[in-house]
């Protein structure tokens, strides 16, 4: 089994290849806009997973039948918490009709995402809840691990329905890992409800810090959110396929500014904006794989964000002649590098507002603009820019 400790073997300082590369190729970026990002190697839990001491949910519950299993996952959960034991689920389905509160220092594996499912009835919603609302007490809340299950939401219909729901209250939560996991609707496999009434967040973190977000997979219209603020945050390695509205989502709007985000090497694909920055500072966005064909029209949203690298990635969209943005500006951003990525079939590669940016050395396929500009835009360099 994978262990759940520290991640490792993350630059700290992510964008100095960028600067070492872009030094090479006689690129001049000005020092104000090049930003060192935080240490990002210790995100994630700090306690590996311990099989010889976790409580296996088989154990309590039957998950070859049909039953509500609520009850018996609640006396799961209380024992590991009153023994300090960790949380291991074998193979089986287990049945559950709301949600419950989880706890500081909670270390939960499952078998495989495949073959240890947790199924929701009822239109249940956040099965996994870390709120102050929910009665949890004794802050700070840390080192908590979810790691390979699968997680069947079965038709919900409740808005913004989840299944992990972190919320930090007088301090953020912290060294939180989610790894390997499964989230998905088995009532509607490779579709998604459409209205905006029906949105779904599988993964929300918010008001946290040192978070490992990683390999995951999300289908049927579930995001991961995280901000309010958040800090040392790292998004890497997950695929999100019909996404309802947002993929990505950072949300900071009148809570804090985020800060020192790492979203990296996700593929998306469904939604309206598939990566969302509202304002969040330092956040570098780099090889991420951005399928805006059908639904979408922003690759990547950025608005009144500072500072901001969005290197390495591929957009594709629906054609020259659609509405396709891979990045599109609003409010006011200032310092936005954009480089090396790819633009295939897109109405233009980036839309311009705010201030100090640099559009450079971009690969554009069957693009018809470079840039258009949304709002007033001022001290922008276009560069280097070409068909390929």
């Amino acid at each position: 089994m994978p262990s759940t400790g520290l991640l490792h073997g993350l630059s700290q300082l992510v964008v100095v290849i960028s600067v070492l590369v872009a030094c090479s190729m006689g690129v001049g970026l000005a020092p104000a806009a090049v930003h060192a990002a935080a240490d990002l190697s210790n995100v994630g839990a700090l306690t590996p997973f311990d099989i010889d001491n976790a409580l296996d949910l088989a154990d309590y519950c039957n998950g070859a039948d049909q039953g509500d299993d609520t009850a018996c996952i609640g006396t799961w959960l209380k024992d590991a918490k009153t023994q300090g034991r960790h949380l291991y689920v074998s193979p089986g389905t287990y049945i559950y009709s709301k949600g419950t509160a989880i706890f500081n220092g909670f270390h939960l594996q499952c078998a495989s995402p495949t073959r240890a499912v947790f199924k929701a009835v009822n239109n249940a919603s956040g099965l996994f809840v870390l709120m102050a609302n929910w009665g949890v007490t004794g802050e700070p809340w840390q080192d908590i691990s979810i790691e390979n299950c699968g997680f069947d939401v079965n038709g919900a219909t409740v808005n913004f329905a989840s299944v992990i729901a972190l919320v930090g209250n007088t301090m953020p939560v912290r060294y939180v890992t989610v790894r390997g996991n499964s989230m998905y609707d088995s009532t509607q496999p490779g579709q998604m409800y459409t209205t905006r009434d029906r949105q779904r967040q599988y993964i929300v973190i918010l008001k946290a810090e040192d978070i490992l977000v990683e390999h995951n997979h999300l289908s049927e219209g579930g995001r991961i959110k995280v901000g309010r603020p958040g800090r040392r945050i790292v998004i890497r390695n997950n695929t999100l396929h019909n996404i309802n509205d947002n993929g990505i989502t950072v949300v900071d709007m009148g809570d804090g500014i985020s800060s020192d985000m790492l979203i990296e090497n996700n593929t998306i694909k469904g939604g309206r904006v598939l990566t969302s920055l509202p304002e969040t500072d330092s956040a570098v966005i780099r090889g991420n794989t951005y399928d805006l064909r059908g639904t979408p029209h922003w690759g990547i949203e950025v608005g009144n964000a500072w500072d901001t690298l969005i290197e390495h990635n591929t957009f594709i969209g629906d054609g020259r002649t659609g509405i396709d943005y891979a990045v599109s500006q609003n409010t006011n951003p200032l310092r936005t590098y954009i480089w090396t990525n790819w633009a295939v079939n897109l109405r233009t590669l980036v839309g311009i507002a705010g201030a100090d940016h640099k559009v450079l050395s971009n690969c554009l396929t069957n693009t018809a603009h470079v840039t258009e500009f949304m709002l007033n835009g001022t001290n922008v360099t276009v560069s280097g820019n070409k068909n390929c």
